[in-house]
């Protein structure tokens, strides 16, 4: 019986989470990345994105970042959030950095409640990296990811405000 794209995705996730604990063999990982494939090609943006790390990284297939790119591209075009925040990564990680670009996926996924989205916006904001910095906008970025528990944005916050009492800009 055939499969379909969730299906695959599914086996496809099913694979990966048992070859990160360390039981899988070379022969397991070939299939889960064959799967991974198939499920991509019928349009599974999971799929895309899980398939893009293994580009990303160079597991089980040639390290290509313009595959990797490409993939993860199209899974956040449809909306993956995961998929967003990792195209914003590579937008930052690697030369030449497009901090405008990787403003404008981290913001979707931040608008989607992706709190290390939020937290990243507002670090472009803060060092005006893609924007011109605006202290007042990523103070808000910062305030809405604490809102949803992440650290690093409670310490931002802790530290501005102690520098605030302090007369510290």
């Amino acid at each position: 019986m055939p499969m379909n794209a969730n299906d695959k995705s599914r086996a496809a996730v099913d694979a990966y989470l048992h070859l990160s604990t360390g039981s899988g063999t070379n022969d397991r990982l070939a299939r889960c990345i064959d799967r991974t494939r198939e499920a991509a090609e019928l349009g599974d943006a999971e799929a895309m994105c899980n398939l893009a790390v293994y580009y990303s990284r160079g597991v089980g297939v040639p390290r290509d970042k313009n595959r990797a790119l490409e993939l993860c591209l199209e899974a956040a075009d449809m909306g993956l959030v995961t998929a967003q925040c990792n195209v914003g990564y590579m937008f930052v990680g690697d030369s030449p950095k497009d901090y405008e670009r990787a403003l404008a996926y981290w913001t979707m996924a931040a608008n989607q409640n992706d709190t290390n989205a939020m937290y990243n916006v507002g670090v472009l904001h803060r060092e005006g990296l893609g924007v011109p910095a605006d202290p007042t906008t990523a103070q808000e970025w910062f305030t809405r990811a604490a809102e949803h528990g992440h650290a690093q944005a409670i310490n931002e916050l802790e530290l501005n405000d102690s520098s605030a009492r302090f007369g510290h800009k």
